[in-house]
């Protein structure tokens, strides 16, 4: 045989070689792609929302009131909540926390909002909300107000808040503001609420839909809004302004994780 046709030969079954090797090849890099996908969707379920509502309670908040303790326990677990809190009278007794030893985080949130029993915990779309049954639906919430539209690209938290605060005012008190508004606010460069990361949009949201999507967005805060000052009882909304005599009204603040 000459070496010529043994060089092809040798050839060809290296070539036949190579040709039966692909689908190996191939299946296992479908494989990895599958594995890598599974991967992902495991590591964001260990970060959402259900997950961590399952997993057992293993930090308890000190001995305060109830608000405090759901701050703490949102705070730890790094929870998107949403809170409207009407504070209790002080004759009002509040019970001791009572939970179980295996106990889950979305146990220990019931038994918080237990011993405040006038409120209730939903979650829903992403979010935890306690909020009194009391104020659902009130006309006289001013988290009920709606925003005709509402947009922001690549905001801070700090924008996005100047923008709704501005949002509501304008809604209360739109004679104020036929000639336009001037606004202005600094802060921290290096705080974490100065980092742009958030950007959503919506028409005819309420003002409690904005600040969900405003936490979510975040991803490092919770929003607690003190039912008691928005609304106070026998006044009208536009009255309810008045309750805070700082630089700026507020309606509710951001509590962050870290």
């Amino acid at each position: 045989m000459s070496n010529s046709r043994q060089r092809n030969i040798v050839l060809l079954a290296a070539i036949a070689t190579i040709f039966a090797y692909l689908p190996f090849v191939s299946a296992t890099r479908d494989k990895s792609k599958v594995s890598v996908a599974q991967n992902t969707k495991a590591d964001a379920n260990k970060h959402g929302l259900e997950f961590k509502l399952r997993q057992k309670a293993e930090f308890i908040p000190s001995d305060r009131p109830p608000l405090q303790q759901l701050t703490e326990v949102a705070q730890h677990y790094r929870l998107p909540m949403g809170i409207e809190w009407l504070e209790q009278t002080k004759d009002s007794p509040i019970p001791p926390l009572s939970l179980g030893s295996e106990a889950t985080v979305q146990d220990l949130i019931g038994a918080i909002v237990a011993r405040a029993p006038i409120h209730f915990m939903v979650v829903e779309k992403e979010i935890i909300h306690i909020s009194p049954a009391s104020t659902s639906d009130d006309p006289q919430n001013v988290l009920d107000i709606r925003v005709e539209e509402f947009e922001v690209d690549k905001k801070n938290l700090f924008d996005v808040e100047e923008k709704l605060w501005w949002a509501v005012e304008i809604a209360l008190h739109p004679e104020e503001f036929k000639d336009g508004y001037m606004g202005g606010y600094g802060f921290a460069p290096d705080d974490i609420f100065a980092i742009p990361n958030i950007t959503f949009s919506g028409d005819n949201l309420t003002v409690r839909e904005i600040l969900d999507r405003i936490a979510k967005a975040n991803g490092n805060a919770l929003w607690v809004a003190q039912v008691k000052d928005l609304t106070p009882k026998g006044e009208t909304m536009e009255k309810a302004t008045d309750v805070v005599e700082e630089e700026k009204k507020l309606y509710w603040k951001f509590v962050r994780f870290n």
